[in-house]
Protein backbone atom coordinates (compact mmCIF):
# COMPACT_ATOMS: atom_id res chain seq x y z
CA UNK A 1 0.00 0.00 0.00
CA UNK A 2 2.86 2.40 0.88
CA UNK A 3 4.50 1.72 -2.50
CA UNK A 4 1.20 2.38 -4.33
CA UNK A 5 0.65 5.71 -2.56
CA UNK A 6 4.26 6.70 -3.16
CA UNK A 7 4.04 5.99 -6.88
CA UNK A 8 0.75 7.89 -7.14
CA UNK A 9 2.22 10.94 -5.43
CA UNK A 10 5.30 10.81 -7.66
CA UNK A 11 3.12 10.67 -10.79
CA UNK A 12 1.06 13.62 -9.61
CA UNK A 13 4.16 15.72 -9.01
CA UNK A 14 5.74 14.90 -12.36
CA UNK A 15 2.68 15.95 -14.33
CA UNK A 16 1.63 18.95 -12.21
CA UNK A 17 1.59 22.12 -14.32
CA UNK A 18 -0.19 25.47 -13.96
CA UNK A 19 -1.36 25.20 -17.57
CA UNK A 20 -3.87 22.54 -16.50
CA UNK A 21 -5.48 24.84 -13.88
CA UNK A 22 -9.16 24.84 -12.95
CA UNK A 23 -10.79 23.50 -9.75
CA UNK A 24 -10.71 23.54 -5.97
CA UNK A 25 -8.83 20.68 -4.37
CA UNK A 26 -11.51 18.15 -3.44
CA UNK A 27 -9.28 16.03 -1.18
CA UNK A 28 -9.46 17.48 2.32
CA UNK A 29 -6.49 17.99 4.65
CA UNK A 30 -6.34 17.38 8.40
CA UNK A 31 -6.09 21.07 9.32
CA UNK A 32 -8.84 22.58 11.50
CA UNK A 33 -9.71 26.28 11.64
CA UNK A 34 -8.58 28.04 14.80
CA UNK A 35 -11.26 28.61 17.40
CA UNK A 36 -13.29 31.72 16.48
CA UNK A 37 -11.90 32.06 12.94
CA UNK A 38 -13.93 31.81 9.73
CA UNK A 39 -13.35 30.80 6.13
CA UNK A 40 -15.45 31.44 3.03
CA UNK A 41 -14.96 29.54 -0.23
CA UNK A 42 -16.63 30.51 -3.49
CA UNK A 43 -16.21 28.35 -6.58
CA UNK A 44 -17.52 28.26 -10.15
CA UNK A 45 -17.90 24.70 -11.41
CA UNK A 46 -18.52 23.61 -14.99
CA UNK A 47 -19.04 19.89 -15.63
CA UNK A 48 -19.21 18.15 -18.99
CA UNK A 49 -20.43 14.55 -19.12
CA UNK A 50 -19.21 12.10 -21.76
CA UNK A 51 -22.65 12.49 -23.37
CA UNK A 52 -25.28 15.15 -22.76
CA UNK A 53 -25.23 18.81 -21.80
CA UNK A 54 -22.89 20.71 -19.50
CA UNK A 55 -23.94 21.93 -16.05
CA UNK A 56 -22.74 25.11 -14.36
CA UNK A 57 -22.99 25.86 -10.65
CA UNK A 58 -21.65 28.33 -8.11
CA UNK A 59 -20.75 26.68 -4.80
CA UNK A 60 -20.84 28.79 -1.63
CA UNK A 61 -19.12 27.25 1.42
CA UNK A 62 -18.60 28.91 4.80
CA UNK A 63 -17.09 27.33 7.90
CA UNK A 64 -16.09 28.37 11.42
CA UNK A 65 -13.88 27.06 14.19
CA UNK A 66 -16.50 26.56 16.92
CA UNK A 67 -14.25 24.87 19.51
CA UNK A 68 -10.53 24.04 19.69
CA UNK A 69 -10.06 21.17 17.21
CA UNK A 70 -13.63 21.35 15.86
CA UNK A 71 -15.09 23.25 12.91
CA UNK A 72 -18.57 23.41 11.40
CA UNK A 73 -19.48 24.36 7.83
CA UNK A 74 -22.39 24.65 5.43
CA UNK A 75 -22.20 24.45 1.64
CA UNK A 76 -24.90 25.48 -0.83
CA UNK A 77 -24.71 24.99 -4.63
CA UNK A 78 -26.56 27.46 -6.88
CA UNK A 79 -27.32 26.11 -10.37
CA UNK A 80 -27.75 28.69 -13.14
CA UNK A 81 -27.30 26.77 -16.40
CA UNK A 82 -29.01 23.40 -16.07
CA UNK A 83 -30.08 21.61 -19.28
CA UNK A 84 -33.65 21.67 -17.94
CA UNK A 85 -33.44 25.50 -17.52
CA UNK A 86 -34.64 25.03 -13.91
CA UNK A 87 -32.14 27.16 -12.00
CA UNK A 88 -31.89 27.68 -8.25
CA UNK A 89 -30.39 26.40 -5.00
CA UNK A 90 -29.59 22.69 -4.88
CA UNK A 91 -29.30 20.34 -1.91
CA UNK A 92 -27.08 21.91 0.78
CA UNK A 93 -24.42 20.13 2.83
CA UNK A 94 -23.54 20.42 6.52
CA UNK A 95 -20.02 19.42 7.62
CA UNK A 96 -18.52 18.82 11.06
CA UNK A 97 -14.76 18.25 11.17
CA UNK A 98 -12.69 17.25 14.20
CA UNK A 99 -8.99 16.67 14.75
CA UNK A 100 -7.90 13.26 16.05
CA UNK A 101 -4.09 13.60 15.96
CA UNK A 102 -1.87 16.48 14.96
CA UNK A 103 1.76 17.59 14.89
CA UNK A 104 4.14 19.66 12.76
CA UNK A 105 4.65 16.57 10.57
CA UNK A 106 0.93 16.12 9.80
CA UNK A 107 -2.05 14.51 11.41
CA UNK A 108 -5.40 12.78 11.20
CA UNK A 109 -8.91 14.25 11.30
CA UNK A 110 -12.44 13.00 10.81
CA UNK A 111 -15.37 14.66 9.06
CA UNK A 112 -19.10 14.02 9.31
CA UNK A 113 -21.20 15.12 6.32
CA UNK A 114 -24.94 15.42 5.85
CA UNK A 115 -26.66 16.33 2.58
CA UNK A 116 -29.99 18.02 3.14
CA UNK A 117 -33.09 17.57 0.99
CA UNK A 118 -33.91 21.24 0.41
CA UNK A 119 -33.52 21.27 -3.40
CA UNK A 120 -36.56 20.90 -5.62
CA UNK A 121 -36.84 17.37 -7.00
CA UNK A 122 -39.25 18.42 -9.76
CA UNK A 123 -36.80 21.10 -10.95
CA UNK A 124 -33.88 18.67 -10.89
CA UNK A 125 -32.14 20.58 -8.07
CA UNK A 126 -32.30 17.87 -5.41
CA UNK A 127 -32.69 14.15 -4.77
CA UNK A 128 -35.49 14.32 -2.20
CA UNK A 129 -33.39 12.32 0.28
CA UNK A 130 -30.80 13.08 2.93
CA UNK A 131 -27.33 11.49 2.68
CA UNK A 132 -24.92 10.82 5.55
CA UNK A 133 -21.14 10.48 5.24
CA UNK A 134 -17.99 9.84 7.26
CA UNK A 135 -14.47 10.69 6.02
CA UNK A 136 -11.12 9.81 7.59
CA UNK A 137 -8.47 12.37 6.58
CA UNK A 138 -4.70 12.02 6.80
CA UNK A 139 -1.95 14.53 5.93
CA UNK A 140 1.83 14.02 5.86
CA UNK A 141 4.27 16.95 5.67
CA UNK A 142 7.80 16.54 4.30
CA UNK A 143 9.59 19.82 3.61
CA UNK A 144 7.66 21.69 0.90
CA UNK A 145 5.55 18.63 0.06
CA UNK A 146 2.10 17.84 1.49
CA UNK A 147 0.44 14.47 0.86
CA UNK A 148 -3.22 13.77 1.67
CA UNK A 149 -5.44 10.71 1.77
CA UNK A 150 -9.22 10.62 2.31
CA UNK A 151 -11.16 7.42 2.90
CA UNK A 152 -14.91 7.94 2.95
CA UNK A 153 -18.26 6.22 3.22
CA UNK A 154 -21.64 7.68 2.24
CA UNK A 155 -25.04 6.25 3.12
CA UNK A 156 -27.17 7.51 0.23
CA UNK A 157 -30.77 8.34 1.02
CA UNK A 158 -32.64 5.79 -1.07
CA UNK A 159 -35.09 3.05 -0.22
CA UNK A 160 -33.75 0.61 2.39
CA UNK A 161 -31.85 -2.26 0.81
CA UNK A 162 -31.41 -0.51 -2.54
CA UNK A 163 -28.26 -1.47 -4.44
CA UNK A 164 -26.87 2.06 -4.54
CA UNK A 165 -27.37 2.84 -0.84
CA UNK A 166 -23.67 2.55 0.02
CA UNK A 167 -20.86 4.55 -1.62
CA UNK A 168 -17.14 4.25 -0.87
CA UNK A 169 -14.61 6.95 -1.77
CA UNK A 170 -10.82 7.09 -1.96
CA UNK A 171 -8.97 10.34 -2.71
CA UNK A 172 -5.21 10.88 -2.95
CA UNK A 173 -3.57 14.27 -3.41
CA UNK A 174 -0.16 15.91 -3.29
CA UNK A 175 0.76 19.60 -3.01
CA UNK A 176 4.20 21.05 -3.70
CA UNK A 177 5.09 24.57 -2.64
CA UNK A 178 6.93 26.43 -5.42
CA UNK A 179 7.39 29.72 -3.54
CA UNK A 180 5.56 31.88 -1.00
CA UNK A 181 2.88 32.75 -3.59
CA UNK A 182 2.34 29.52 -5.53
CA UNK A 183 1.80 25.82 -4.98
CA UNK A 184 0.95 23.10 -7.50
CA UNK A 185 -1.05 19.98 -6.85
CA UNK A 186 -2.43 16.81 -8.32
CA UNK A 187 -5.27 14.61 -7.22
CA UNK A 188 -6.94 11.32 -8.05
CA UNK A 189 -10.43 10.32 -6.97
CA UNK A 190 -12.25 6.99 -6.99
CA UNK A 191 -15.87 6.38 -5.95
CA UNK A 192 -17.72 3.08 -5.99
CA UNK A 193 -21.13 1.62 -5.36
CA UNK A 194 -22.78 -1.50 -6.73
CA UNK A 195 -24.22 0.45 -9.67
CA UNK A 196 -21.31 2.53 -11.01
CA UNK A 197 -17.60 3.40 -10.60
CA UNK A 198 -16.29 6.97 -10.86
CA UNK A 199 -12.57 7.58 -11.47
CA UNK A 200 -10.86 10.91 -12.19
CA UNK A 201 -7.48 12.66 -12.30
CA UNK A 202 -6.95 16.36 -11.56
CA UNK A 203 -4.16 18.93 -11.76
CA UNK A 204 -4.05 22.53 -10.64
CA UNK A 205 -2.51 25.29 -8.58
CA UNK A 206 -3.03 27.72 -5.71
CA UNK A 207 -2.04 31.40 -5.75
CA UNK A 208 -1.72 33.18 -2.41
CA UNK A 209 -2.65 36.81 -3.05
CA UNK A 210 -2.64 37.99 0.58
CA UNK A 211 -2.16 36.22 3.89
CA UNK A 212 -5.92 35.58 4.06
CA UNK A 213 -6.85 35.41 0.34
CA UNK A 214 -6.26 32.37 -1.87
CA UNK A 215 -7.15 31.79 -5.52
CA UNK A 216 -7.09 28.25 -6.87
CA UNK A 217 -8.05 26.44 -10.03
CA UNK A 218 -8.02 22.89 -11.31
CA UNK A 219 -9.08 20.77 -14.27
CA UNK A 220 -10.44 17.25 -13.88
CA UNK A 221 -10.50 14.49 -16.48
CA UNK A 222 -12.90 11.58 -16.07
CA UNK A 223 -11.03 8.33 -16.67
CA UNK A 224 -14.08 6.23 -17.51
CA UNK A 225 -17.38 6.75 -19.30
CA UNK A 226 -19.29 7.33 -16.04
CA UNK A 227 -17.11 10.21 -14.83
CA UNK A 228 -17.59 13.82 -15.92
CA UNK A 229 -14.86 16.23 -16.94
CA UNK A 230 -14.90 19.45 -14.95
CA UNK A 231 -13.29 22.87 -14.68
CA UNK A 232 -13.41 24.89 -11.48
CA UNK A 233 -12.01 28.22 -10.37
CA UNK A 234 -12.34 29.40 -6.80
CA UNK A 235 -11.44 31.88 -4.09
CA UNK A 236 -10.92 31.33 -0.37
CA UNK A 237 -11.13 34.17 2.16
CA UNK A 238 -10.17 33.86 5.81
CA UNK A 239 -11.54 36.27 8.42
Amino acid sequence: MKKFIGLMILALLIFSSPSFALRLLVTDDFEILDYGSNQWELAHISTTPKSGNSTRVVSDFIKRGVLPGIELGIEAPVYYDLPSANNGVGDAYVHAKFQILGSNAGGVSGRLDMKLANGSVNAGLGTGYQDYGLVLIGTKKEGNLLSHINIGYISVGVAAGAASANVFNLLLASEKTVNSFLSLYGETSWSNNSAVDLFSLSFGGKFYYLSNVLFNAIGTVGLNNNTENSAIIGMTLGF
